[in-house]
């Protein structure tokens, strides 16, 4: 709890952090020690008034020394307040948490 708390709260609303904590946080969390998930690129667009923004991150996924699998992870976050995340929204991640719990 406090390694996760110590990396993700400083960019989260208290209530964002919350959720996040809850919902989220443990899900891409790996139990295997050689699965190795690198950010490879980001892209984030603003879409409304509403705060919105919807982002794509491309990831490669890697178990050991199987060959790197590439994934997209879509969804939409919620920012109200400048450089905190009220809501966290996972759309598509082309099957990554299916993955990583499958291998974990």
């Amino acid at each position: 709890h406090n390694y996760v708390e110590g990396l993700y709260k400083p960019y989260f609303t208290k209530t964002g952090f919350s959720s996040f904590f809850v919902t989220s946080a443990f899900n891409y969390t790996l139990k295997s020690k050689d699965i190795k998930i690198n950010v490879k690129d980001m892209e984030i667009e603003k879409t409304d008034k509403n705060h919105n923004y919807h982002f794509v991150v491309s990831v490669n996924y890697k178990k050991g020394d199987h060959a790197i699998k590439k994934y997209q992870i879509k969804g939409i976050a919620t920012l109200p307040e400048e450089g905190k995340i009220a809501q966290i929204t996972y759309k598509d991640d082309g099957g990554l948490l299916k993955n990583i719990k499958k291998n974990s």
